[in-house]
């Protein structure tokens, strides 16, 4: 659907001396995306007056009138249509929102989608009590950085740009109303939070401590699986048999399976690369 639009006023005042213009110079049209109407794509085409400016000492002896509100200077879609995208954006991902946008009448791109969202201000860090604190990727298994997360609030509060002690020290310092840090068993955070924020209680987060519970679980069975064998034949009603009982023949069957199946898939993935297929082309290929 379009939509032809072109202003009313008799005047338009210079964006530099704020004077009116005296005359119009001349007109252009500009081609501007809208929210959808009723499912459809809306576009408007905006007449668009140039003014000569009245004040002869002004530097904008001539300018384009503006539409506060609608759409800003040089902008392809209106405000309300970037807020779209931006709410959109925010709630999923590049990828999800700009599917869910283009259904709804509103066709876009992951990457403006990403675009518009670093258009956004960043919410202030404020009052924090309870944090929590990790490191995040910025290229896995290169670069690490911090992360911290108020914990009552459920939204990440920093993202620091190192896990150094010193710079998460430094900003646990701006903080002095902290009284709980969440973290795992690393020396690295220990510190941190011991210098930086003193008056705070350390304590494991969740996720570190069943993390730990499972690989001290795990730890135990492993030294007791003679034991655990026994006790499983026994309750079964087997017969004694080695404690070096090789893994049954069907396991191993399916264990040879899955890795010739895995071979296979990695040549010809390999097959295709050498083809001149694109890594995009070769990840759409289905290997089941």
């Amino acid at each position: 659907m379009i939509v032809h639009l072109h202003a009313t006023s008799p005047t338009s005042p210079c964006p530099r001396c704020g004077m009116s213009g005296s005359r119009v110079h001349s007109r252009y049209q500009r081609t501007v995306a809208d929210v959808a109407f009723g499912g459809r794509h809306l576009m408007l085409k905006l007449l668009v007056r140039k003014w000569v400016c009245r004040v002869s000492s002004c530097p904008q002896h001539i300018f384009a009138e503006r539409f506060p509100g609608l759409v800003q200077r040089y902008a392809r879609m209106t405000e309300r249509l970037n807020e779209a995208l931006q709410s959109v954006g925010v709630t999923t991902n590049g990828a999800d929102a700009a599917r869910i946008l283009s259904r709804l009448g509103m066709p876009t791109t992951a990457k403006t989608i990403i675009r518009r969202i670093l258009q956004l201000s960043l919410p202030s860090e404020g009052s924090v009590r309870k944090i929590g604190i990790d490191e995040w990727a910025w290229k896995k298994g290169h670069r690490y950085a911090t992360i911290l997360v108020d914990l009552e609030q459920r939204r990440v509060v920093q993202l620091l740009s190192d896990r150094s002690v010193e710079t998460i020290k430094a900003w646990l310092r701006m903080h002095p109303e902290i009284e709980i840090i969440s973290r795992d068993r690393g020396k690295l955070f220990r510190e941190a939070a011991t210098g930086g924020a003193p008056q705070a209680q350390q304590v494991v987060d969740r996720f570190h401590l069943q993390k730990n519970f499972a690989e001290a679980l795990e730890q135990f069975f492993r030294h007791k699986t003679r034991v655990l064998k026994t006790a499983a034949r026994s309750l079964a009603g087997t017969a004694h048999l080695s404690p070096r009982t090789r893994v049954p023949q069907k396991a191993e069957q399916e264990r040879r399976r899955r890795h010739r199946q895995r071979v296979a898939v990695h040549k010809r993935v390999w097959k295709l690369f050498r083809e001149g297929y694109h890594k995009e082309r070769i990840s759409a290929v289905g290997w089941d």
